[in-house]
């Protein structure tokens, strides 16, 4: 009986949202705006239905309809802020229903891919130069939210599925830098090392916070701990060049290797050795450089 609930219940929100699609884009009966806000409050309505009768499948029309709705009604037109307001608003939402439904991984490694799907798209269609700033601002704040989920996750001491999680919440940092370096190297390559730091920073600061806090997630804080390191190791990478590149690799791999062992994080010191690997081959790279025969 539950389960033939749920099926017309399904039915019924995808009926309400062919409807509203077909309203206006076949029989135009209603403009863009209203079609957009009819898809989205069914949207909230499967959401709200699949959480009150724990329903994953709801939950999976609901994700649909809502990812779907901005492409379906798209004018063609490059409306930045209130494509990424939209998709903002419902992966705030979708990080509630998360922290209430813990084993529901699938759909939010469904929403990762999709939030990034979309932005991968819509840069590579519509994005320019002046769309700089807001465009950063909307990539930080996706990767925000995925941040503060996993900092959110880790509060509840939620332990479903720990490698997923670990790799959603992994590749959120690597996607997020990858996008700004694309979009800032072109025109301002200087500021390429900065990004890099600025997010590491944070990253290390979550570490400090969760060593202090939260000293039984020792997972989740060797990865943040290695997302930062990757990204401070980035950010000098492109900052130095040289013997300064080697000597401040060699730096920053003794810092780790006495972070590592005072806070008893063996990864930390064991990407300390990888660090201290890559100041030996830029050093081996550096001194053939030296010794290259000038071009006649």
């Amino acid at each position: 009986l539950q389960v033939f609930a749920q099926g017309l219940l399904g039915a019924g929100i995808a009926i309400l949202y062919l409807s509203a699609y077909a309203s206006f884009n076949f029989y135009h009966l209603v403009p863009l705006a209203a079609a957009f806000v009819l898809m989205s409050v069914v949207t909230l309505t499967a959401f709200l239905h699949a959480v009150r009768y724990d329903s994953f499948a709801v939950s999976l029309l609901g994700w649909f309809g809502g990812f779907l709705t901005p492409f379906l009604l798209s004018s063609g037109e490059a409306n930045e802020t209130g494509l990424f307001t939209y998709i903002l608003l419902l992966d705030i939402g979708l990080a509630a229903i998360f922290l209430k439904k813990t084993s529901w991984t699938l759909l939010e490694l469904l929403t990762f891919a999709a939030t990034w799907a979309t932005y991968i798209l819509w840069h590579g269609a519509f994005y320019s130069e002046e769309k700089l700033g807001t465009t950063i601002v909307f990539l930080t704040l996706f990767w925000g939210v995925f941040l503060g989920l996993d900092i959110a996750m880790t509060w509840k001491r939620v332990i479903s599925f720990p490698r997923l999680r670990h790799w959603i919440y992994s590749l959120n940092a690597v996607i997020y830098y990858v996008a700004l370096y694309i979009i800032l190297n072109a025109r301002h390559s200087n500021w390429t090392a900065p990004a890099a730091l600025a997010p590491g920073a944070v990253y290390f600061l979550t570490v400090l916070g969760g060593k202090r806090f939260w000293k039984e997630a020792e997972d989740h804080h060797d990865r943040r701990a290695l997302i930062a390191i990757a990204l401070l190791a980035v950010a000098t990478g492109i900052h130095f060049s040289g013997y300064a590149l080697v000597i401040a690799w060699s730096l920053e791999a003794l810092a780790l290797v006495w972070s590592g062992t005072y806070w008893r994080m063996p990864p930390v010191w064991m990407a300390a050795l990888g660090l201290f690997a890559f100041a030996v081959m830029s050093l081996i790279d550096t001194i053939k450089a030296a010794f290259e025969p000038l071009p006649l």
